[in-house]
């Protein structure tokens, strides 16, 4: 859930900053339902396949390609995925500021 929340705050960044977007609280049903609905698939498909294992107090995936395809790859997708969100924004921003007028020097 972690990995989802980060994107829908970068997502809500680029919506505020690049599309100048004030209304984002209409995005807001979407992230709960992104943040909790997604990894709550996630975690009922490895349970059916029986891909988590006890480890005494706790449990965790046990096979390589289950900590693959749970784990690593969304991790790694919603990574690149904000890289890529925040590089707009950090050119929006340096634009915006590029574009500014300068404080008079005394």
């Amino acid at each position: 859930a972690d990995f989802i929340w980060t994107f829908c705050i970068a997502f809500n960044f680029y919506q505020m900053i690049v599309r100048r977007k004030r209304d984002v609280e209409t995005f807001e049903k979407y992230y709960h339902f992104a943040a909790w609905g997604i990894p709550t698939i996630v975690a009922a498909c490895m349970m059916g396949v029986k891909g988590y294992r006890n480890t005494g107090n706790f449990c965790y995936m046990f096979n390589g390609l289950a900590i693959w395809i749970s784990f690593l790859l969304p991790g790694l997708v919603v990574v690149c995925a904000n890289s890529v969100l925040f590089f707009f924004i950090i050119y929006e921003v340096r634009d915006t500021m590029k574009s500014a007028p300068k404080a008079d020097r005394k």
